[in-house]
């Protein structure tokens, strides 16, 4: 009889949940409680007893601190994760463990890749928030246009907490690098908003940060369709790619953060890691991660080929005009008209999603 009541309530609880509407609450913070936390104290475990404990306090009033939307979430852990809560180990430096102790209802993705690739999974009913860069770009994420404005991970990070307590956020999702680790940790402490930070940029860890994602959001379904999408083609990229002599490839990145000249990636960033992927020799590998250089170390290094993108995402609506302008500013360049990769023109402009994993999604997407 005992059995039956507690899979009863249980089953009450969850039947009882209704869908979190994407306009931002007024009420309480959708972080983590202490007092919810403590459920799985001990052995990381919610068990059948603890759960009945649980709901049969808070319907008799005996002080129960758990709020009913609490407890749908300790029912939904108990029926569908096992009483488990899910963790997770990111690719930052050092790796971090982040364990999730609710389902996530409640998301502000703080970068584009994380928008994109919480678009993939389908999981945008989530989203209450995106950064000003997804917002300025109506063309590529339409649907996000009226969103909150959560600006970016390089925001004064007073400023972003606030946003994010607006918001009514469980997690926000930012780079692994940005902002600086533990900076956005430590200012979101005690607000139970929990930070995962993901590149989805970097093909040595993409499919696995795919993989976790759709494993925090309940999407695994979506993430193993897409992951099985992505692999065929870099499989079909792999094969076609060159054993040999490598070109010498100079990237010249726009970040739009005034870098228009002289600025590269090199080793630990995902621009870099797409170079050596095709088959190029970055000349510029020794640069740690991403920063400005030299004109003359241009020159010592003799680069066989220019790559160069847009951003923001110029190109992309079918209007190459500023493409074009780009690559005749870089072949008229007085100081590198004696580079191989002037002097035989293989110099080539994208627009930025050629060169970011938004180019992969939107590829899933049609």
């Amino acid at each position: 009889m005992r059995m039956v009541l507690s899979i009863v309530l249980v089953m009450v609880l969850l039947a009882s949940a209704v869908p979190t509407a994407v306009v931002p609450a007024a009420a309480n913070p959708a972080g983590i409680s202490r007092e919810y936390k403590e459920l799985f104290e001990g052995d990381n475990e919610l068990t059948r007893d603890e759960l009945v404990e649980a709901i049969v306090s808070h319907m008799l009033e005996e002080g129960s601190a758990l709020q009913i939307d609490e407890l749908r979430d300790a029912a939904h852990v108990y029926v569908y994760w096992d009483g488990e809560p899910k963790t997770i180990t990111e690719f930052a430096n050092p790796p971090r463990t982040v364990t999730i102790y609710k389902p996530i209802k409640r998301i502000v993705p703080l970068t584009t890749e994380a928008t994109e690739a919480i678009r993939t999974l389908g999981a945008t009913d989530k989203v209450v928030g995106v950064s000003k860069y997804v917002i300025g770009d109506e063309l590529f994420y339409p649907e996000f246009s009226d969103y909150p404005n959560l600006d970016s991970p390089w925001t004064d990070l007073g400023v972003l907490a606030e946003r994010l307590l607006e918001c009514n956020s469980d997690v926000v999702l930012t780079y692994t690098k940005y902002p600086t680790p533990p900076a956005l940790e430590e200012k979101l402490e005690g607000t139970g908003i929990t930070v995962i930070r993901f590149d989805f940029s970097k093909p040595s860890n993409f499919v696995e940060e795919v993989n976790n994602l759709g494993y925090i959001l309940e999407k695994e379904d979506e993430a193993n369709e897409f992951i099985d999408f992505y692999s065929n083609y870099m499989d079909e990229i792999s094969d076609a790619v060159e054993t040999g002599d490598k070109p010498k490839v100079y990237l010249e990145a726009d970040f739009g953060s005034g870098h228009e000249k002289y600025y590269t990636c090199g080793e630990g960033h995902g621009h870099h890691e797409l170079i050596v992927l095709a088959g190029g020799n970055n000349i510029f590998a020794d640069v740690s991660y991403g920063g400005e250089i030299g004109v003359e170390d241009v020159m010592d290094r003799d680069p066989e080929i220019i790559i160069k993108y847009k951003w923001p995402a110029g190109g992309f609506d079918g209007d190459i005009e500023e493409l074009k302008a780009i690559r005749e500013e870089i072949l008229g360049r007085e100081e590198l008209q004696d580079e191989p990769a002037v002097k035989n023109e293989t110099v080539y402009v994208f627009t930025w999603y050629n060169v970011e994993v938004q180019g992969i999604f939107w590829a899933w997407a049609i």
